[in-house]
């Protein structure tokens, strides 16, 4: 406890005539005088005892001090780490000195165990620490341990987007494209027309572009709850058509007759849907000798999901 201890011969049972004095030493030459100890340890003392009134012979004893060490906690610090990380460095407290002293006093290293290892669930651990490499002069040590929790991770879903889709007269519920980095998570979609995402697209299906809030739900009890993704887009494209231009595109000149170029859809558009080709030129009404361009146009009420192949416009 850092205080200086001595030693005492027990006198009880002297005889009574005699006047005795009791001297401590170190050394059974009784040199060197012993004035008490403070640090843990076993220390022989011999103690002379004088009778100055002569009636009993001087002599010496012999006994042993013993302090004991003081007993130290070695505490392991609690801790915390994210599901599928390396555990944290561990640290400990001690506690236990006494006034003015502390773990400077303390040599060696802390060693750990737990239970814990990458890939562990999400939960608490043991933490105990291993003190047997600890030493010091006056202290000895037991172990306290602490716990390290594991808390969920969050999901990295990378740079997602939505896969392209094509017209074809269906609903369109959109899916992502790419893999999902946990086969439990299950996307779900929300169609707007507008790009602040206040009008609802129950049921796309016309060609266009579609604003996207992508909701996310799993059962993965190691990661936290997905956030919704407000910043997808899904692009449905139209769909090609194909068309078959007048075989007679060369006329006489005769001064009168307007001449017209005209085509038709071969293949492209689906059974139901209303969709026509308009043809024209330029020039309103071409009679003059020359050559003339026809630019061809899709109408009808289901022609915003349609294009025309490159190959067939003029």
């Amino acid at each position: 406890d850092g205080t200086t201890k001595l030693i005492e011969v027990d006198m009880t049972n002297k005889a009574p005539e005699g006047n005795f004095t009791v001297t401590y030493y170190k050394d059974a030459d009784c040199t060197e005088v012993f004035e008490g100890v403070k640090n843990a340890g076993s220390y022989q003392v011999f103690a002379k005892i004088v009778d100055s009134n002569n009636f009993y012979p001087d002599s010496t004893i012999q006994a042993t001090l013993t302090i004991e060490k003081k007993q130290l906690t070695v505490t392991a610090a609690d801790a915390t780490t994210v599901y599928n990380q390396n555990a944290p460095v561990f640290d400990y407290n001690i506690t236990g000195f006494i006034d003015g002293e502390d773990k400077t006093l303390v040599t060696g290293e802390v060693t750990y165990t737990t239970d814990y290892t990458v890939g562990s669930n999400v939960g608490s651990y043991v933490i105990t620490p291993v003190v047997t490499g600890l030493s010091a002069d006056n202290y000895s040590f037991i172990a306290e341990n602490g716990e390290l929790v594991v808390t969920k991770a969050d999901f990295d879903l990378g740079e997602i987007q939505m896969s392209y889709e094509t017209y074809n007269k269906q609903v369109h519920t959109g899916s992502i494209y790419g893999d999902l980095p946990d086969s439990s998570i299950v996307a779900s979609f929300t169609f707007y027309s507008d790009e602040a995402r206040t009008v609802e697209v129950t049921n796309p299906t016309n060609a266009g572009t579609y604003y996207v809030v992508a909701s996310f739900t799993h059962t993965n009890e190691n990661y936290n709850e997905i956030p919704d993704n407000n910043t997808l887009v899904m692009t449905i494209k139209p769909k090609t058509v194909y068309l078959n231009w007048d075989a007679e595109a060369s006329f006489v000149y005769d001064g009168k007759t307007s001449h017209t170029l005209n085509a038709t859809i071969t293949s492209g558009v689906i059974d139901g849907d209303t969709v026509t080709v308009h043809c024209s030129s330029t020039t309103e009404s071409p009679i003059r000798v020359g050559e003339y361009v026809y630019t061809a146009e899709l109408e009808g009420a289901d022609s915003g999901n349609y294009i025309i192949s490159e190959k067939y416009l003029e």
